[in-house]
């Protein structure tokens, strides 16, 4: 569960690593996680999880397209995400605070699908 957690980017990438070689030995492995880095590991099955489940492309996976949004043009980003126009909002499944506003989620979204 969330193995990244406690991981820095260099040691996710020595965790598949270490995976792909017990992958060649007959190992499988299930995997809860927010990593693009993790899930980014060749043929995984990826599953979104609302409502149900249903089997994703890993770039279809909105902590790519929200990741690679922000490294294309991080100034950008946190500009919108500092922005006084953004009022904090709370997260109705979870309880947690999330500073994005609807609209401005969806768009950012949105874009990162086009990069």
């Amino acid at each position: 569960d969330e193995p990244e957690a406690a991981l820095s980017p260099n040691r996710q990438m020595a965790m598949i690593s270490r995976m792909h070689q017990l992958v060649n030995q007959n190992s499988q492995f299930i995997v809860a996680t927010h990593s693009p880095i993790i899930m980014a590991y060749p043929d995984a099955y990826i599953y979104k999880v609302d409502e149900g489940y249903k089997r994703v492309d890993y770039k279809e996976t909105e902590h790519y397209q929200v990741t690679r949004a922000f490294l294309n043009d991080p100034e950008r980003m946190l500009g919108i995400l500092m922005s006084d126009d953004w009022v904090p909002t709370v997260d109705p499944e979870n309880g947690t605070e999330n500073r994005q506003k609807q609209s401005e989620q969806a768009k950012l979204l949105s874009e990162a699908e086009n990069l």
